[in-house]
């Protein structure tokens, strides 16, 4: 093999292992945070409450109302969330989201 050739692999093969360094093992390695808050603060929890997610990973979010509350909805970042009206629902992560769980006080009984 001549020399000309040789210096061609090898400069085609470290131009390879740049590609993969730059490009393709930042994706790997990539997460995206999931911020959850409640709304009123202490009328209900979430799970998960947040955390760092990778890529295309599906979250299962449920609300849970504390007594006295029932959920409303679901605000903030929900162009990924599947149900927002549904206390549990599911979000795929693409991006850093921030979602909060909403409650309202729940009606007396026979309030129509």
């Amino acid at each position: 093999m001549s020399k000309k050739k040789l210096a061609g692999i090898i400069i085609a093969c470290t131009i390879a292992v740049i590609v993969v360094l730059v490009l393709v093992i930042p994706t790997l390695l990539k997460t995206y945070t999931l911020s959850v808050s409640v709304s009123p603060s202490g009328a209900g929890s979430v799970c998960p409450s947040g955390g760092e997610y990778k890529p295309c990973v599906h979250i299962t979010l449920t609300a849970t109302p504390t007594s006295g509350y029932i959920f409303v909805n679901w605000t903030g970042d929900v162009g990924a969330i599947s149900d927002v009206n549904a206390p549990t629902t599911n979000i795929t992560m693409n991006l850093d989201y921030t979602i909060t769980a909403n409650f309202a006080v729940r009606p007396p009984m026979g309030y129509s």
